[in-house]
């Protein structure tokens, strides 16, 4: 069974280390997609954007201070004299009683109301009292919705790396089915060099070579489609890690990597990161829903403010302050407030009832997910006795074909026989692997299906 095992990966590994061309495993393919591919950027944007949104409700907990100053420049200035300046040279001022005789010679004087050039700068702060009700919750609010960023950024990763490594087997299948296709077309140019001969000497009908030159042409015309799908998939990859160029795969993958699975391991539906952070967005809506409720009641808070002013004429005071509390309660406003209410109080059964939903979908993905790799098992293994028995078959009609003892049909039939059993094979092996990946992410751990990578199921 090793020499079998060795002789197949020798056939399907000639072209994987290709002189000049890069090379990756999944390990590197996971790391590299875990900082460089678009999901997950934005995830971490989106992240960061949370955590800013929840210091922004932070913020409004201490007292709002604000400075406010203007410069104006008034068409003219606002003045008046007590008596006219005509009266102001008639009067006697001898002739008046104290303190008025004193006074008399300013009655001309015009007294400044505003000057034409007036500034002025005022500092408050203001500090909600009633409304830290409402802060409180929408703090709790955008935290949670902070926290529920931080999980959706581990459940974009997730999946992100379900996908780099359906991407990456793809590419590796697709690499191996270069191989097969290339060892299908060595095979048939033999057999067509043999058949050429055996008609020559007239041992073989002109029909048998002429279905031997057929199924070589098909053969090459399936051999540049597996170099095309290779092609592809190597871009799928390279989109997914954010590469320059495609990357060729390197076929790391022993048989010893291959495990049994050996048990059915049902993970806890919390531990996945989606749900938890659904569950987090339900905590969000309910102080979401709280915040709303407090923003019915009054709105009490203390102020303070100190001003100082220029230019305001002699009745103002140069500088000033002044510090009590505020109130404001809107009585009426076409119920927009208590439509607010309604609103978070429908966000939140929306997602109780989302969350509720997602814990049935992942009971029902992980039992489906982990069948999936039950069964994909079992076809691998069938494969292994399909692959042998192919062989041995192709073997034994091409000594018999030599001998003419077999018609090229039966020639061109265990050729074709064999190919198709490698390429199950293959599919087989990396539709295994792939199933693993998505039991690990449905299961909530590490998507890691090779030993090299993380534990395997």
């Amino acid at each position: 069974m090793k020499r079998l095992l060795i002789s197949t990966v020798a056939l399907l590994v000639p072209l994987v280390c290709l002189a000049g061309e890069p090379s990756i495993t999944l390990d590197q393919a996971l790391r590299r997609a875990s900082t460089e591919n678009p999901q997950v950027r934005i995830g971490e944007w989106a992240t960061v954007a949370a955590r800013a949104r929840k210091w922004q409700a932070m913020s409004y907990y201490g007292p709002t201070l604000s400075v406010e100053g203007n410069a104006l420049w008034w068409d003219e200035p606002i003045e008046f004299a007590l008596v006219s300046a005509e009266d102001a040279a008639a009067l006697d001022c001898t002739t008046m009683p104290a303190p008025f005789d004193a006074m008399c010679e300013g009655f001309a004087e015009p007294t400044v109301v505003r000057e034409q050039h007036t500034t002025s700068i005022t500092v408050s702060a203001v500090q909600p009292i009633t409304g830290l009700l409402g802060v409180s919750q929408g703090h709790m609010a955008t935290a949670r919705l902070q926290q529920a960023a931080e999980m959706d950024e581990r459940a974009t990763r997730a999946e992100v790396a379900v996908q780099v490594v359906d991407a990456y087997f793809g590419a590796l299948a697709a690499e191996q089915m270069v191989a097969v296709a290339t060892a299908v077309v060595e095979n048939l140019e033999a057999h067509e060099r043999r058949a050429v001969a055996f008609h020559e000497a007239e041992l073989l009908n002109k029909s048998d070579l002429l279905q031997i030159q057929v199924a070589l042409g098909n053969a090459r015309i399936n051999r540049q489609r597996a170099i095309d799908g290779r092609a592809l998939a190597r871009g799928l990859l390279a989109v997914l890690i954010d590469a320059e160029e495609p990357s060729v795969i390197p076929e790391d993958i022993s048989e010893d990597a291959l495990l049994a699975p050996a048990r059915n391991s049902t993970e806890s539906a919390g531990q996945r990161p989606d749900v938890a952070a659904m569950e987090l967005r339900v905590e969000a809506a309910r102080a979401g829903r709280r915040a709303a409720a407090a923003d019915l009641v009054p709105q009490v808070a203390a102020i303070a403010a100190w001003q100082r002013t220029e230019g305001m004429g002699t009745f103002s005071a140069p500088e000033s302050m002044y510090a009590g509390v505020t109130l404001q309660w809107q009585v009426w406003g076409w119920g927009r407030k208590h439509a607010a209410l309604r609103e978070s109080t429908a966000s939140l059964r929306q997602a109780e009832v989302g969350l509720a939903s997602m814990r049935d979908g992942v009971d029902l993905e992980q039992r489906r997910t982990w069948d999936a790799v039950v069964s994909s098992w079992d076809s691998y293994e069938m494969s292994r006795v399909t692959v042998a028995q192919a062989e041995e078959n192709h073997r034994l009609v091409a000594a018999r074909f030599e001998s003419q003892l077999a018609s090229a049909t039966d020639l061109l039939d265990a050729e074709s026989l064999l190919a198709q059993a490698r390429m199950t094979r293959l599919t087989a092996r990396y539709d295994y692997l792939r199933a693993v990946a998505a039991w690990q992410r449905a299961a909530g751990v590490d998507v890691a299906p090779l030993p090299g990578t993380g534990d395997s199921p």
